[in-house]
């Protein structure tokens, strides 16, 4: 990381030849200065025995699709591969390293974390083709501000059941509505992590989905769900029994009745952000003593009765 800006070919290349194929991973995140003749060398000399398991590579701008495609062929055994806001990865890209699940020749066919965060050019062939062909071994996936990829993109989720996904980032994807969230309540059992920040679309019903769709739910991100979050939705998560942060920050809906249910009927609770939530101070139409904060903190931690147990409530 401190040499991000200093790393180019010629020196990922004596890196390269220095380490040979030892490492299983390997993080060039913020390396602007690589291109594909030094991207290239170290794939093939790294991961062209195999032992590459995970390739991180955030704001790689100057690497061409041809380069990241190569991926498929020479580093087949990837199980983790971040590919966030690399400027030139489009549909063609994605699909050639996930391959097809009937012919094993060609593509990363053990990828089990997938992040594709912030590539614009994304569309709905990319997200079905994932669901098409890695319903068996994927267990998370970030698709944050992947905006181009609408409702249609997860129409083929109902066909499939993602027993082993844990994490699914749809963080900033503004126009995906309540039919997107049925269709991971019915697929997604297994869900521990769900970020829906800016998800703006989303209404009342997509909490109810999730109340009984994903029962696992360990985290969930609601931030900025305007219409999603209020007094009213917010019941449907008491069914949510192992759910331990939630975040609710400026959802403008919710009063201090909602946050009081959440703190007192989420038992697994642990922490509660309501950061620009205007209207906790207000219970029933009055107003009420605003939570106490921690000395220069912007957090406060409650006791909630009758076990004693400890909140911690961002505020």
């Amino acid at each position: 990381t401190p040499y991000c800006k200093e790393l180019d070919d010629n020196s990922i290349i004596q890196i390269a030849k220095l380490v040979g194929s030892r490492p299983q991973y390997i993080n060039i995140s913020n390396c602007y200065h690589i291109t594909d003749e030094g991207f290239s060398f170290m794939v093939n000399e790294v991961g062209g025995r195999g032992n590459m398991k995970g390739l991180i590579m955030k704001n790689n701008w100057n690497l061409s699709a041809m380069a990241i495609m190569d991926l498929s062929i020479t580093c087949k055994n990837l199980t983790e591969l971040d590919l966030s806001n690399c400027r030139k990865v489009k549909d063609d890209v994605i699909m050639k390293i996930i391959g097809d699940k009937q012919d094993y020749s060609v593509g990363c066919h053990h990828l089990q974390n997938l992040s594709l965060g912030y590539c614009k050019y994304l569309t709905d062939r990319t997200m079905n083709h994932i669901i098409n062909n890695t319903e068996d071994k994927l267990m998370s996936l970030d698709l944050t501000r992947c905006t181009t990829i609408t409702d249609n993109g997860f129409l083929d989720m109902n066909n499939h059941k993602f027993f082993r996904l844990q994490k699914l980032v749809l963080r900033d994807c503004t126009f995906l509505s309540d039919r997107v969230i049925e269709r991971i309540s019915m697929s997604c059992p297994g869900l521990e992590k769900l970020d829906l920040m800016f998800c703006c679309m989303l209404t009342d019903y997509s909490l109810k989905l999730l109340g009984y769709g994903c029962p696992k739910l360990i985290d969930l991100d609601l931030s900025f769900c305007g219409a999603a979050v209020s007094d009213y939705s917010l019941k449907e998560l008491k069914s949510l029994v192992h759910l331990k942060y939630l975040s609710i920050k400026g959802c403008v809906r919710v009063t201090r009745e909602g946050v009081d249910f959440v703190l007192t009927e989420i038992k697994s609770l642990k922490e509660l952000n309501i950061l620009q939530c205007s209207r906790v101070n207000i219970f029933r139409g009055v107003q009420v003593d605003p939570f106490d904060k921690s000395s220069g903190c912007n957090y406060s931690y409650l006791k909630i009765k009758p076990h004693g147990r400890i909140v911690k409530v961002r505020v």
